[in-house]
């Protein structure tokens, strides 16, 4: 199997992220040997469902292609401790149990694409202690009490997640326990508490995503470094934009937009850069408690907000310029504001 290793410049500091990119590209040649019930595949190989499946699939060996072939698998799906190389995409699954729908723990070189979580009790993808993931194209609809979340990854390094839409779960996408090197990529998440949500955790990057009607945006929590870039919070019900603890923040040309309280928080970090950010239509633009040590806000621009800017005037911080952006930046700014529930997210439907 083939590596492609992925450069990610992220705060000056080159990450290489060794990957298993290619691992899709194989043929699934072998009809899985699992019944309507389950079952386990635990010889290497490259395989395909034949049917929709009503029970759990482990996979217990590495050097493993499952390829969901548009069916439907009601059960988890779980790569056992330990394993490298495997990939699982192209279908529908859900979970009637608290248990996690796709869940991988201590592993190596996964890659997870085009897949639908549908409604599930549980939690949709939960990732533990492993390296090298590529997690792409997924879908994951929780019900609207759901206490769980969409996509968690706990304890990883050196982790890609890009095109992911996550709607109605406690919280869309979760970084915690001290994740390291991870981007994630034109994801959009809706619908709940907690869109996406950073947690003592290091060397972030997070581009092009959106979060969207949840009631928090973007939190991040004892984290450092972070770089976000060109991301639009919108009509959450408390925060878009929020950070407490965190440390070597880097904002730079979002966008938060009719969100209930704050477009841009600001408490107990250090240092922060704000630039080139525009908070329209929220209770408070730009809010800094004075907390903070040595926060830059440059080159931002608020309009139309309850209040544009509540900065604390404090010998560290650089108050912010009112500058209004240029009509090219204008519409970079606007270009991602569609609704991310529409599109994929009739997919949670599922086959049949």
């Amino acid at each position: 199997m083939t590596r492609n290793n992925m450069l990610l410049l992220l705060n000056g500091i080159l990450i290489m992220l060794s990957t298993t990119r290619n691992l899709c590209q194989a043929a699934a040649t072998h009809l899985a040997n699992i019944a309507v019930t389950g079952g386990t595949i635990s010889t290497p190989g490259s395989y395909y469902l034949g049917f929709d499946v009503t029970g759990e699939v482990t996979i217990s060996t590495s050097n493993v292609i499952l390829d969901l072939n548009g069916h439907l698998v009601t059960g988890s799906i779980s790569v056992a401790n330990g394993l490298s190389d495997v990939a699982i995409m192209n279908g529908f699954a859900t979970h009637n149990s608290n248990a996690s729908v796709v869940s991988v723990d201590n592993c190596n070189n996964i890659q997870l694409s085009n897949i639908t979580i549908r409604n599930s009790a549980g939690p949709g993808i939960t990732i533990t202690s492993s390296t090298n993931i590529i997690i792409e194209e997924l879908v994951c609809c929780g019900p609207n009490v759901n206490t769980s979340c969409g996509i968690e990854l706990n304890k990883c390094s050196n982790t890609m997640v890009r095109k992911c839409l996550c709607r109605n779960w406690n919280t869309g996408i979760a970084v915690i326990g001290k994740s390291k090197d991870t981007q994630l990529e034109e994801c959009h998440v809706s619908g709940t508490t907690n869109g996406m949500h950073f947690i003592e955790s290091s060397a972030t990057a997070v581009f092009n995503c959106t979060s969207f009607s949840n009631d928090k945006g973007f939190l991040f929590e004892k984290f450092a470094p972070v770089q976000v870039f060109n991301c639009i919070a919108d009509n959450n019900q408390t925060q878009g934009f929020a950070t407490s603890s965190a440390f070597d923040l880097y904002l730079t040309e979002c966008l938060a937009f009719r969100n209930t309280e704050e477009g841009f928080i600001i408490n107990n970090s250090m240092p922060n850069f704000v630039r080139k950010c525009v908070a329209i239509n929220n209770g408070t633009g730009f809010f800094d408690s004075g907390t903070s040590i040595f926060a830059v806000y440059t080159t931002n621009y608020a309009n139309a907000n309850s209040k544009n800017y509540n900065v604390a005037s404090t010998p560290f911080n650089h108050l912010p310029a009112n500058q209004k952006p240029t009509a090219t930046e204008t519409a970079q700014f606007w270009r991602n504001t569609t609704k991310p529930e529409t599109g994929r997210f009739v997919d949670c439907a599922g086959p049949g």
